[in-house]
């Protein structure tokens, strides 16, 4: 599967979120078809400086950041939610983003992934 490019824009220190649907025909901002069925699904969604470079900031569908940003599967209007803190926003940068979902059988897609800006305090 070739993942949706979705460029994501956040203010810097804002509490912010990218939801995703994930239908039969891809990832869509809204819903255009019938939504896959997340039951027993994991994910991440991961934030890097350039493609290839280390994860400067991740959220699973496992845990709760220590300062409460979340990734939520199988929601009725959306099925992929990260929210993301103020306190995390605060000390991102700017560079690429992923996300990545695990079936219960093990199958491994990145759905979703582009650009990632920051906009500073003040902008």
């Amino acid at each position: 599967m070739i993942p949706g490019d979705l460029p994501v824009t956040f203010q810097q220190g804002d509490t912010s979120s990218i939801a995703l649907n994930w239908t039969e025909q891809g990832i869509t901002p809204t819903t255009p078809g019938a939504q896959v069925n997340l039951t027993g699904y994991s994910g991440v969604m991961q934030f890097r400086a350039v493609v290839g470079g280390p994860v400067l900031f991740s959220v699973f569908t496992s845990g709760v950041s220590s300062n409460g940003s979340t990734l939520v599967l199988g929601g009725a209007l959306f099925n992929i939610i990260g929210t993301f803190a103020a306190a995390d926003t605060a000390t991102m940068q700017s560079g690429v983003w992923n996300c990545t979902l695990t079936s219960g059988g093990g199958d491994v897609s990145t759905v979703a992934a582009g650009a990632f800006t920051i906009l500073p305090l003040g902008e």
